[in-house]
């Protein structure tokens, strides 16, 4: 129908068209109703390419991070990845993870230190013990030399007192 500018039908449009044109329009119509659905297929595809792509960078980072861990490298901060979804969480916790792991080596290797030098301590204060001990059996073996020498002195001290006392009473 025709409306006015109130919307009340004053007429009608009639159309007449062969069937040939009929045929023409009805194929144009279904050609172009067959196109869409090919159109939207084919976005779909190129959709599905680039959130594989984007899935696979974001995977391929997460497997960065565990091989630099891997290789001892525990400073690997591999950029990207993360995310609120799967794939972000693993990547986040392997971060967390080398982060862990170095700060654990870190403290390994302060108690390495630790002992290290303790060791070395040790060491040096056995080495002191040694020279004081070796010093004193030194000390007790001149101090044992003199009282054999003391004692043979005093021994002939003794056997001189005993002849001059025979010899006074004789």
């Amino acid at each position: 129908p025709v409306l006015d500018d109130n919307s009340i039908p004053v007429g009608a449009v009639v159309a007449s068209m062969d069937a040939a044109t009929a045929v023409a329009a009805s194929r144009r119509s279904l050609e172009a109703m067959a196109a869409w659905p090919l159109l939207a297929l084919g976005v779909a595809f190129l959709l599905s390419i680039a959130v594989v792509r984007g899935l696979a960078r974001r995977v391929q980072a997460v497997v960065g991070v565990a091989e630099a861990v891997a290789r001892g490298d525990l400073r690997a901060r591999e950029e990207g990845g993360g995310g609120r979804d799967e794939i972000g969480q693993i990547h986040d916790a392997m971060r967390r993870m080398s982060a862990g792991l170095a700060e654990l080596v870190g403290e390994v290797r302060g108690g390495a230190e630790a002992v290290s030098s303790a060791s070395t301590e040790l060491t040096a204060t056995s080495q002191h013990v040694a020279e004081q001990t070796g010093r004193q059996i030194a000390s007790v073996l001149d101090a044992s030399a003199a009282l054999g020498q003391m004692r043979a002195s005093v021994t002939q001290t003794a056997a001189h007192s005993r002849e001059m006392e025979r010899a006074a009473l004789a």
